[in-house]
């Protein structure tokens, strides 16, 4: 098991919960030294990986709702692409910094007929081991996965 799968089990509640379910199935003497075990693994690994925030530009139609109602079911939105037409959130534009997905939206031709809501996710990144500083332009990812929000 690499340390991003190990840290995606232990990151994930209901993943560690199967792991040392499984560990308590198979080696009934030995689960509780294998948990202080991912107990420690996960204390090492968490000072490596941070929660970072990306935004997406949620549209609606102001005739149809007052407000982005997909707040529940974010996979069924409607958010506005990179090429500025309005599409669900497979293609929809992840922005770094709000400013810029608030302009992504101004500058469309369509913003007179839809309104919009910046949606907010978070996503575990990895930081650098020689990065030391909290520039997050020294550690910025390409478009991140989403399945994992």
């Amino acid at each position: 098991m690499t340390e991003q799968q190990l840290f995606a089990v232990l990151l994930h509640k209901g993943k560690t919960k199967r792991l040392i379910k499984m560990l308590k199935k198979e080696y009934p003497d030995k689960w509780q030294r294998a948990y202080r075990n991912v107990t420690v693994a996960y204390e090492e690994l968490k000072d490596r990986y941070v929660h970072k925030s990306f935004f997406q530009v949620g549209v609606y139609d102001p005739a149809l709702s007052d407000n982005w109602p997909w707040h529940v079911h974010y996979h069924e939105g409607l958010y506005l692409s990179e090429k500025q037409r309005v599409c669900k959130m497979g293609k929809a534009a992840v922005f770094t910094d709000i400013i810029k997905a608030r302009n992504h939206f101004h500058t469309w031709k369509g913003n007179t007929k839809y309104k919009m809501e910046v949606i907010e996710f978070k996503q575990v990144v990895a930081v650098p081991t020689s990065s030391t500083i909290d520039d997050a332009s020294a550690w910025q990812t390409n478009r991140p996965a989403l399945n994992s929000v």
